[in-house]
């Protein structure tokens, strides 16, 4: 009986014990899991606007002349497409370019520059890829109201470069972070938000 009662409770450790590492190892996956941004037309902003009392996604897709899913696509918005006023919404450029005699327009094909952030505690690690050659950008750190500029980032001749960067304790309390690359030369700034 003594023996039955030990192996009945060893079991349940065990299962408890399992469930528990399991538990972990989601929980790991998912706080741990890679934040890409896809930034095929944040990359090439070729204007910031600052949202204003009635402006939406639509009036403003309609006053810069782009796609309202190519506006949203560059300021990772989902449906229903909230947007706040004094927010800075990213203006996508676009990529139609004109060949031949004829007057065919055809849509330029290019890589796209992706921005990867890693948030590890105190630190997060920066990766760009196919952004432009050989430029170097600010790292920022920040929310909405405090700003630290934390490095810089150049790229290598390919447009790639990666670094970790301390986050300091000034903004590191924050709920929502956001990692910002300022191009030096152009001032286009590239923002990603992780939400801690």
């Amino acid at each position: 009986m003594l023996k039955k009662e030990f192996h009945c409770r060893t079991t349940q450790t065990i299962t408890r014990l399992t469930s528990v590492l399991l538990v972990l190892a989601v929980l790991t996956v998912t706080l741990i899991q890679p934040s890409e941004t896809n930034l095929a037309f944040a990359a090439t902003c070729v204007k910031y606007h600052v949202v204003q009392a009635g402006d939406t996604l639509s009036t403003l897709a309609q006053t810069y002349g782009v796609k309202i899913e190519d506006l949203a696509s560059a300021n990772n918005l989902t449906s229903p497409y909230v947007i706040y006023i004094g927010q800075s919404i990213c203006i996508p450029a676009t990529t139609t370019v004109t060949t031949g005699t004829t007057g065919t327009t055809t849509t330029a094909t290019s890589k796209k520059p992706t921005l990867l952030i890693l948030n590890f505690s105190r630190k997060v690690y920066v990766q760009v890829t196919n952004f432009p050659k050989n430029t170097t950008y600010y790292v920022r750190a920040g929310n909405r109201e405090d700003w630290v500029r934390i490095g810089r980032l150049r790229t290598n001749k390919d447009g790639n470069a990666s670094d970790i960067f301390r986050i300091p304790a000034a903004v590191d309390k924050t709920s929502n972070l956001s990692i910002c690359l300022k191009n030096v030369i152009t001032e286009v700034v590239v923002c990603h938000t992780i939400i801690r």
